[in-house]
C-alpha cells in the first residue's frame, strides 16, 4: 500500500511538471498600430515581447524546439524572431519580426511551402477545443504589398479564417515583418476583452530554404513552452493573459538592469562598483 502512495505521490509532484507552457502578459493599447508592415517605435514600444532564437528557444524556461528532421540555424541571422502582442476593445494586434538570411516563397497566391508564421489561437484557453476549429492555426505570410483577410489562413482550408482581419508585410534587409489584426468579433461576436482575460497560443517560425528535407521545410521552430512540437494538444499551449499594462518583468530585464527594477541607472552601476574585483 505505501508503494502505491509512493508512486501517487511522485505522479502529484513530477507527472505534470512540464504539461503547460508559458504564460505572457498582453498590454492593452491606446495606440492602433497602422498594418503596414512598418514597426513604428510610438505603435509598440508597449506591446509584449517574446523571442525566438535558437538555442535560447529550447531551453528552460523557454523549452521550445526544432522540428525533427529539419534544419538547427546557423545563426540567429539565418532564422530567429521577436513577435510582439497587444490589444483593444476591438482586436488582438500581433506582429513579427522575422531574421532570415534567405528568403522564399513560391507567389503571393497562397502561403504553404514558403516562409511564413504561424499563430495557433485557441480562444478563451479552451482544453476541450478541436484541433484547426475552435484552436485554430493561422498562417501569416510575406506579402509585397498590405491585404486583407485571403492572405490570412486558416490550416483547416478555411482562407477566410478571419474574414475582417488585416495584414502588411514589408521586406526590411535581412527579413520580413508582418503585422496583423485580429478583430475579436471573428472569434465571437458578442465577446467583450477585459484584463485577466486569458486565451491559448503557440509560436512558428516555417523557413524554406534550397535544402528541402521535409514538408514541414528547411527549419520548422515552435514555441509551445513545453520542449515538445505539440500543436495538437491545445491543453499545452502557451496562454496570453490581457492586462492593463506590462509590470516590471513581464518582458524580461536588460542585463545592465543588476537589481531588477526595470530601470538602468546609477543603482545599478553602484552595484557593479560595489561587487568590482571580487573573486569568487
Amino acid at each position: 500500500m505505501k508503494y502505491r502512495l509512493l508512486i501517487i505521490v511522485l505522479t502529484m509532484m513530477f507527472g505534470v511538471s512540464t504539461s503547460f507552457g508559458l504564460s505572457y502578459n498582453v498590454p492593452k493599447t491606446s495606440t492602433v498600430p497602422t498594418i503596414d508592415g512598418v514597426l513604428s517605435a510610438n505603435e509598440w514600444t508597449s506591446a509584449m515581447t517574446i523571442s525566438m532564437v535558437y538555442p535560447a528557444i529550447i531551453t528552460a524556461p523557454k523549452e521550445g524546439t526544432v522540428h525533427t528532421d529539419t534544419y538547427i540555424p546557423d545563426s540567429a541571422e539565418d532564422l530567429s524572431a521577436a513577435w510582439y502582442f497587444m490589444w483593444d476593445d476591438t482586436a488582438l494586434y500581433v506582429a513579427c519580426k522575422v531574421n532570415d538570411s534567405q528568403l522564399f516563397w513560391l507567389s503571393d497566391e497562397g502561403p504553404y511551402s514558403q516562409d511564413g508564421v504561424q499563430l495557433c489561437f485557441n480562444f478563451r484557453n479552451d482544453p476541450a477545443a478541436v484541433y484547426r476549429a475552435e484552436a485554430a492555426v493561422y498562417d501569416f505570410a510575406p506579402r509585397t504589398s498590405s491585404s486583407t483577410a485571403p492572405d490570412i489562413y486558416k490550416r483547416d482550408n478555411e482562407y477566410f479564417g478571419l474574414p475582417n482581419g488585416i495584414i502588411g508585410s514589408s521586406f526590411p534587409t535581412g527579413g520580413y515583418i508582418i503585422e496583423v489584426k485580429m478583430p475579436w468579433s471573428d472569434f465571437d461576436g458578442g465577446y467583450v476583452p477585459a484584463a485577466n482575460d486569458v486565451h491559448g497560443a503557440g509560436l512558428i517560425l516555417l523557413d524554406y530554404d534550397s535544402e528541402f528535407i521535409t514538408d514541414e521545410g528547411s527549419t520548422l521552430m515552435t514555441d509551445f513552452g513545453n520542449g515538445a512540437y505539440t500543436a495538437s494538444t491545445v491543453s499545452t499551449w502557451n496562454t496570453l493573459k490581457l492586462v492593463t499594462a506590462l509590470n516590471c518583468g513581464d518582458a524580461g530585464y536588460l542585463p545592465q538592469d543588476l537589481n531588477r527594477d526595470c530601470v538602468v541607472d546609477m543603482a545599478d552601476f553602484a552595484d557593479f562598483a560595489e561587487n568590482w574585483l571580487i573573486i569568487y
